[in-house]
């Protein structure tokens, strides 16, 4: 009897013991397949980022949004495509925190891009490798996700950016005698103690960055002219910093190419300032009780509007409001300090004044794009900021009138959302035009 018992004592111990190296060998099974995909649902929620959290109230994060392969538009421009291209980055938070799998942006169709897409990518691409680093923290078998890039078949330009960004190496055959300088990504995070540092770093990079642009064309901005880049930057820095989430980051990036286009040498300069938060139309809206006097103001005049409108164009609140608030004086924080107002307009004027060559040669028109939550505003030569009295306004007409209605194809507004505000700014300098202007100003000097 104590043999049986004997036995059965020897039969579950073995039981363990093969039990135990079942359990140790998928262990080492799953080790040695790194996980790609984030397994505790709850637990990737709680490594949100405030800027991913902000994503993820506006509905960018959702399943129905998951791919395989995120296909690039063929044009990925806010002003020429903004729901194609805010497709994609719903697409890109969904399948990289949902899916399954490495994600890949593929650019193969891509034939036209423009820097406010790459610095948004750069911002989500950025926070989704933070994220990931959370997660992983601490976990024995952690994900193993990352993102990759085909480049374009079509468009040597988009692959310089996705080349000057780090995305991909530029490829042999879009190798040319062009030049192309990057700002690269800068970030500033909107908190009292060390923002102003911040800001200064910032706008001690973007001076240097056109200065550094310039001196392609044997010119060097001088000091007065340094002084005034510094100063109007500075202000749309103020901006940013106001309509950022509390405790967030406000982010800069540019790039300038050196090449040949419509057989002229030009440099292209491109700059983009984002914020994530509350749309311009949002911050207005937000503190109207405050701003009651002016927001009053520009209902009565959105009204007057609204009597207007053609039958086959309407033109959204949310549009319309973005125009108003672009003119001096009015600011959603005007009831704090009564100087706030000016910053935006000092910004359009001087990059609008440093693109005048579009003005010689139509091909080279300047672009500055204002894209908040559902809305496009661009400006450029055709419809400049005038003098009213004594603040400065832009109308967006020939009229040069904020009671006429603006053309509308210079104010858009579109189905998908950006929860925030980007600036981008494209402007041609042409070395002969670029000399004359800055030396007439005395805000360059050129080199012997």
């Amino acid at each position: 009897m104590l043999g049986d018992l004997d036995r059965e004592a020897n039969a579950r111990l073995q039981f363990k013991i093969f039990k135990r190296r079942r359990i140790i060998k998928r262990r080492h099974h799953k080790s040695s397949n790194p996980l790609h995909s984030f397994r505790y649902g709850s637990h990737i929620r709680r490594t949100y980022s405030l800027l991913i959290k902000e994503f993820d109230k506006n509905g960018y994060i959702q399943q129905k949004y998951v791919r395989k392969v995120i296909d690039i538009p063929k044009i990925f421009s806010f002003k020429s495509n903004f729901d194609d291209s805010i497709l994609v980055y719903k697409m890109l938070l969904s399948s990289y925190i949902l899916g399954v799998g490495h994600v890949i942006l593929n650019f193969t169709s891509c034939k036209k891009a423009d820097i406010a897409n790459f610095e948004l990518l750069n911002v989500l691409v950025d926070a989704l490798v933070e994220l990931k680093e959370r997660y992983n923290y601490g976990l024995h078998y952690p994900t193993h996700k990352f993102i990759k890039c085909v480049c374009s078949k079509y468009d040597g330009k988009t692959n310089k950016y996705l080349h000057a960004f780090k995305y991909h190496q530029l490829e042999e055959e879009f190798c040319d005698d062009s030049k192309f300088l990057p700002l690269n990504l800068f970030k500033g995070r909107n908190r009292r103690s060390y923002k102003e540092n911040m800001k200064a770093i910032a706008v001690s990079q973007i001076v240097d960055f056109v200065r550094e642009s310039v001196r392609a064309m044997d010119v060097d901005l001088s000091v007065n002219g340094q002084n005034s880049l510094e100063g109007f930057t500075s202000e749309v820095l103020n901006n940013a910093e106001d309509h950022s989430l509390a405790k967030s980051e406000w982010f800069v990036n540019g790039i300038a190419f050196n090449e040949v286009q419509e057989d002229v040498n030009v440099i292209e300069l491109n700059l983009s300032i984002m914020n994530v938060g509350l749309s311009m139309y949002g911050g207005f809206e937000e503190t109207k009780e405050q701003n009651i006097s002016i927001y009053n103001k520009l209902d009565d005049l959105y009204e007057e509007h609204v009597q207007k409108f053609p039958s086959n164009k309407v033109f959204s609140r949310e549009s319309m409001f973005m125009l108003y608030m672009l003119n001096e004086g009015i600011s959603r924080l005007k009831y704090l300090d009564d100087s706030r107002g000016h910053g935006t307009m000092n910004f359009i004027e001087a990059f609008i004044e440093l693109g005048s060559f579009g003005e010689i040669n139509n091909k080279f028109q300047p672009r500055l794009n204002i894209i908040s939550g559902h809305s496009v505003l661009t400006c450029d030569n055709k419809y400049k900021p005038y003098k009213d009295g004594t603040f400065r306004k832009i109308s967006l007409n020939k009229d040069r009138s904020i009671r006429s209605l603006p053309d509308k194809d210079y104010l858009q507004y579109n189905q998908e959302y950006f929860p925030g505000t980007i600036l981008e700014c494209k402007i041609y300098l042409n070395k002969e035009h670029t000399q004359n202007i800055l030396k007439a100003n005395g805000t360059a000097e050129t080199y012997n």
